[in-house]
């Protein structure tokens, strides 16, 4: 018996996907491509910061 994944709930995210795609601005789809630009320094620092935080 091979182990597989279950399939992504794709299909319940269209009414969510549709709302965001008639923003003026636009849909931005994080889930598809690789990033090619660097993170953000604010975002950069932020994370920095917290990697040494105690966990609970």
């Amino acid at each position: 018996m091979a182990f597989s994944l279950p399939d992504f709930p794709w299909d319940s995210l269209e009414p969510f996907k549709r709302q965001a795609a008639a923003h003026p601005e636009g849909l931005i789809d994080l889930s598809v491509g690789s990033p090619v630009d660097d993170a953000p320094v604010i975002a950069q620092e932020a994370l920095s910061r917290a990697g040494n935080a105690p966990s609970y």
